[in-house]
């Protein structure tokens, strides 16, 4: 018998401890992949009342981070996560109309964090995303390298708050110790130069080896 009651109290030690330490796990900081989007400026999104829903409204987010909405007018959005946003809306409107008491927010295109891709690669232009990629996988998710890009000498003109400063990046040597991981990071507002070589030189080079009649890309 005092074998049994000393078993449970040693289970319901175990359990205790167990409880605590998933208290402070989830208390700590989520990882990138698991944290809501932060609204910016020019993310479209879709606010929507589903107990009024003729005040439903697609609304792109101004420059200095405010929508307007029917009834409630300008409300800051950037900065927030849509839940947040959300319960924002919510508050203020019910303020007007009493029967609304929910919002939802729903972000329907990433405009905030873009980056220009420009030089050698099959699809050069503007990139929006939900999370920034690094640069191997923005060249492809640009339809990957040119035959005639040159990938140990990739320029990163930075755009965002760090001003107009860029770096040169070798990226075969990533790709060759695969490494990716460590590649400088990407953010909102940066452009990104693959240079490459043209005409008579590119065909006695033969290209980039990484081109994409030259590689098998394997995802997942």
């Amino acid at each position: 018998m005092y074998k049994i009651a000393y078993m449970n109290c040693v289970v319901t030690f175990c359990v205790s401890i167990l409880l605590i330490l998933g208290i402070f796990w989830l208390g700590t900081s989520l990882p990138v992949w698991a944290q809501e989007y932060i609204i910016g400026a020019d993310d479209v999104l879709n606010v929507t009342f589903w107990q009024q829903p003729d005040l439903n409204s697609t609304v792109k987010v101004g420059q200095d981070g405010k929508i307007e909405l029917p009834v409630i007018g300008s409300i800051q959005a950037a900065g927030l996560t849509p839940s947040q946003l959300s319960r924002r809306i919510a508050e203020r409107i019910s303020l007007f109309n009493t029967k609304i008491t929910q919002a939802s927010v729903v972000v329907v295109q990433y405009g905030s964090k873009k980056i220009y891709v420009t030089g050698h690669v099959l699809n050069p232009g503007k990139y929006t995303f939900e999370s920034i990629p690094n640069l191997w996988e923005l060249i492809l998710e640009a339809g990957g390298p040119a035959e005639t890009a040159i990938l140990s000498n990739i320029k990163i003109i930075r755009g965002g708050a760090e001003g107009k400063k860029s770096i040169v990046v070798d990226l075969t040597k990533f790709l060759e110790k695969g490494n990716i991981s460590e590649l400088p990071k990407l953010y909102p507002g940066d452009t990104v130069y693959i240079p490459g070589v043209t005409g008579a030189v590119a065909g006695a080079a033969g290209g980039s080896p990484l081109a994409p009649r030259n590689v098998v890309y394997i995802f997942g």
